[in-house]
């Protein structure tokens, strides 16, 4: 029977969360690009860390939910679960606003979506 040590189960962990972020990296390079390319591969890291953390500090631990917070960072800012003007997303995020079909990230997602529509004038009815 094989025994895996703590130290192999931390390397091992080391090495999936390596990857994950540098497809992340690659991910918000190509998409973001205008604002990636002023950063130096450490800046971005620096930040690809900080948005795991804040997303996990909300239970968003998916892959696929940390990346979109980690969108919504590059569209919102940085700190924008914290911003005063995106109340709607300190709402959704500490659960005050739960929409019972919707996880956590797809509702912030649907929310932010309908909010820059709206704030380009795509969400009202005078645009239609």
């Amino acid at each position: 029977m094989f025994q895996i040590r703590p130290q192999q189960v931390e390397a091992l962990c080391a090495s999936r969360r390596t990857e994950f972020e540098e497809r992340l990296h690659a991910h918000l390079s190509r998409c973001f690009r205008a604002v990636t390319r002023r950063m130096s591969d450490a800046e971005l890291l620096e930040v690809i860390r900080h948005g795991v953390t804040r997303a996990s500090g909300y239970g968003i631990e998916s892959e696929l939910g940390i990346c979109r917070y980690l969108n919504l960072m590059f569209v919102f800012g940085r700190d924008f679960d914290r911003n005063p003007r995106l109340s709607w997303a300190r709402e959704i995020l500490d659960g005050a606003r739960i929409h019972r079909s919707l996880s956590r990230i797809d509702h912030l997602c649907h929310e932010a979506e309908a909010h820059l529509a709206h704030a380009q004038g795509l969400g009202s009815r005078e645009a239609a």
